[in-house]
């Protein structure tokens, strides 16, 4: 399904967003089951997964004002380094917050200028190679460790913590039920849409 439409992007957000939030179900499951790893493992794919969610609401906008790249968009959301760094960015924002987000939180964050919080490349590399660690056996100097000797319960839970309110956050706008995510783009017009784009990402746009 090519992701050029109003109606395609919407779809896609509904499902990638709904897919994040089941993950995180699982990731809880194996936490609380000591599976620590693997909890881990899910939570990072359900961020991931929350970053496309990001990508794909500032396609809508793009797509209004025609100005969508969709080959690009499709190569990003596929891209791993690309969401990890979207999303990690974000999480150094939210780092400043908890959870219940109240309404003042959640203007706050979406006035935060989101460059200014841009991950670097090696930080992006140290949480890709976590992940991995996260699911394959491997060397660790001269010692061959399993995922589980790697991944500690704090580790764990904290990301799944951190994953969870980058849900809440995410799903304050709703955009996921119905068509809300479409009918904010219609409502908007082109030099609103522009502005939200410029005020919030910047001049060097990350999604």
């Amino acid at each position: 399904m090519s992701l050029n439409s109003f109606k395609t992007i919407q779809i896609a957000y509904s499902k990638t967003f709904n897919n994040a939030c089941e993950l995180l179900i699982d990731a809880n499951l194996l936490l609380e089951n000591e599976r620590y790893a693997r909890a881990y493992l899910l939570s990072h794919i359900a961020i991931e997964e929350l970053a496309r969610c990001i990508m794909l609401s500032s396609a809508i906008m793009k797509t209004k004002i025609k100005s969508l790249d969709v080959k690009k968009l499709m190569k990003r959301q596929r891209n791993h380094h690309s969401k990890i760094e979207l999303a990690y960015s974000l999480l150094e924002i939210l780092k400043n917050y908890s959870s219940p987000l109240s309404r003042e939180d959640r203007v706050s964050i979406a006035t935060t200028e989101l460059p200014k919080y841009i991950i670097g490349d090696n930080e992006v590399q140290k949480l890709d190679d976590l992940k991995n660690s996260s699911l394959y056996t491997d060397q660790y100097g001269n010692v061959t460790k399993e995922p589980n000797e790697v991944i500690t319960f704090k580790e764990a839970e904290s990301l799944l913590n951190s994953a969870m309110l980058l849900k809440e956050y995410i799903k304050l706008n709703n955009w996921h039920e119905g068509e809300n995510l479409i009918n904010l783009a219609k409502r908007l017009d082109d030099q609103a849409l522009t502005k939200i784009k410029v005020d919030h990402f910047g001049d060097k746009k990350k999604i």
